[in-house]
């Protein structure tokens, strides 16, 4: 750090080194005029905001043209005596609302068909997962504050009437920016969220480690076998 650092860049400093090393989750916030290091946690009140009250204010970024149709080739078998096969992953909902968007994807050799559906509709899934963010003021709530989620209804784009109902998003949205504003009477909260959800996250990053970690073991366990 700079000898003209201020406290919060040590503060910041401080926590991305214990971020790396231990992989805790702070949230820096300031709260009555003092600034607090807590640790992250999820609020007991979850709020709900329906898309009425959003408006037009929710945004959405994901790819322009975002592939609907996955075409898989892959070769099952050894040898001459592999076989080609295909498989071809869609999303009726998504192609009528996107547009027919294929893309062809060699997967090379895999162990059944089943195994080759399932690649197909992972990166489908992929290609249609967008991360969606916000900003947007509502009647003040003042307990909502950085670091809690809240639930957040809104419809998918491209959909009307009893569908629009239908495709209604309900998630949670991290809250990454909140502001308490009372002026003229009127007592407003503003809030900048993201729908990305840092507990899943972290469930899907241990998820992956421990399987990670028994496939080492396992095959540890054969090589001693041998």
């Amino acid at each position: 750090l700079e000898e003209t650092a201020s406290g919060l860049d040590i503060i910041r400093e401080a926590y991305s080194r214990e971020r790396k090393t231990t992989d805790r989750k702070f949230v820096i916030r300031l709260t009555n005029g003092r600034l607090e290091v807590v640790p992250f946690g999820r609020n007991r009140t979850i709020y709900v905001l329906d898309d009425e009250a959003l408006g037009r204010s929710f945004q959405t970024q994901g790819k322009e043209h975002p592939v609907t149709v996955i075409e898989g080739h892959a070769k099952v078998g050894k040898g001459k005596a592999a076989k080609k096969i295909k498989h071809t992953e869609f999303r009726r909902r998504a192609v009528r609302r996107l547009g027919y968007v294929a893309r062809e994807k060699d997967y090379g050799r895999v162990k059944t068909r089943a195994a080759l559906r399932r690649l197909c509709r992972r990166d489908l899934a992929e290609e249609l997962r967008v991360t969606r963010t916000g900003s947007f003021s509502f009647p003040g709530i003042p307990f909502l504050r950085r670091g809690d989620a809240m639930r957040v209804v809104t419809p998918e784009p491209g959909w009307s009437g009893r569908e629009r109902e239908v495709s209604r998003n309900r998630s949670f949205c991290f809250v990454t920016a909140a502001t308490h504003t009372v002026s003229g009477g009127e007592y407003v909260t503003s809030v900048e969220v993201n729908q990305k959800d840092p507990y899943q996250a972290d469930e899907a990053r241990l998820d992956k480690l421990a399987r990670e970690r028994a496939r080492k073991a396992r095959k540890d366990k054969k090589e001693e076998a041998a």
